[in-house]
């Protein structure tokens, strides 16, 4: 048995644990997204995904060394000069990592390593969290080559990855597909909405039915755009993305988006502080130029939160304020490096 655990976006870190055939599989459906990319043989793999104690490293490293390619699993930690050096040697043609992290590491090595790496790299594979548009375009800008994005989650692995339409992703087939509804689910028929929920046949009678919680709007019934026959979708959201206080308020990932559309910020992220005496809440925002006032922010999010602003004012969450970030270090990572909407840590009681 092998143990990895998940990334702890949404809740706090779980086992995922495989055994030989299920890792072997969901490395095969790896190589099988790796091989639709342009992945072959001739192919020199730079995996920039967190190894140990998470899966998708590894599983990136093993799908793509299935393909008989050269793979080099750099990982995250490495001081940019000591990267630099190393890609000039390397020279990957393929890049696989998050979307931020590796606008990241452009952005801190030397202009000649990213020049080299332009002159390289003819496809990136996103994955881990979901790609923003403005880092989409702002990678094949620097990058100038092909992008797929990577759909998963921990406890399936990958699911998805993107064809010649952005943001539109196909299913493999290894898997069984549905929508959540009652206790048998339903169909995926063209522009039908819902949670997604996975079963691997190959588990045998019984095989459990996970939910990702991942909101998804059907755009193909699994003809056309799809190259394996297999349903196409678009992820709208999670459902799970919620905190609930202490009185039975909530807030929202719907509320927060709603709130950055109204009032103009390109980023936001609510970090809650769980302790005893009660909760703090910070939400944290960057705005492009002119900067709406904090003031203006609250406000609007409390018009949101009616019943978040009723809690607070009746003193049930200790404090909330609203800060605009100075830089990306105000925003919470989890330790797998994503940026969720909401993050909450507990204190010691």
């Amino acid at each position: 048995m092998l143990s990895f655990i998940t990334g702890g976006t949404s809740a706090l870190p779980r086992f995922v644990n495989y055994t030989r055939e299920r890792w072997l599989r969901v490395v095969e459906v790896k190589a099988r997204m790796l091989a639709f990319a342009g992945v072959r043989a001739s192919s020199r793999v730079l995996v920039m995904h967190p190894m140990a104690p998470w899966s998708i490293g590894q599983v990136f490293c093993e799908g793509a060394a299935a393909l008989d390619a050269h793979v080099f699993p750099v990982g995250l930690s490495l001081r940019p000069t000591t990267l630099a050096h190393l890609l000039r040697d390397f020279e990957p043609t393929v890049v696989c990592g998050g979307g931020r992290n590796l606008l990241r590491v452009l952005d801190s090595v030397d202009l000649e390593a990213r020049e080299r790496l332009a002159s390289s790299v003819e496809v990136v594979l996103t994955a881990g969290e979901p790609l923003e548009d403005p880092v989409r375009s702002r990678l094949k800008q620097l990058l100038d080559c092909s992008l797929y994005d990577i759909y998963g989650c921990a406890e399936m692995d990958a699911l998805a990855i993107e064809g010649a339409s952005e943001g539109v992703l196909n299913l493999v087939p290894e898997y069984q597909y549905r929508l959540a509804h009652e206790d048998t689910g339903l169909g995926l028929t063209v522009g039908s909405r819902g949670e997604l929920e996975v079963c691997d046949p190959r588990q045998g009678e019984g095989a459990s039915w996970h939910n990702t919680k991942d909101q998804v709007l059907v755009v193909s019934p699994g003809i056309g755009p799809s190259p394996w026959g297999t349903p196409s979708i678009r992820i709208e959201g999670r459902t799970d993305l919620t905190v609930t206080f202490g009185d039975g308020c909530a807030v929202g990932q719907e509320q927060l988006r709603e709130l950055a559309s109204t009032v103009g910020l390109k980023r936001l992220q609510l970090q809650v502080a769980r302790a005893p005496e009660g909760d703090t809440i910070l939400l944290m925002c960057s705005a492009e130029a002119p900067l709406p006032s904090t003031s203006a922010i609250e406000g609007r999010f409390l018009d949101l939160c009616t019943d978040f602003a009723d809690a607070l004012g009746a003193g049930c969450i200790q404090a909330f304020e609203v800060q605009l970030a100075a830089s990306a270090a105000d925003y919470w990572d989890t330790e797998r490096g994503k940026t969720p909407i909401i993050v909450i840590r507990n204190s010691a009681v």
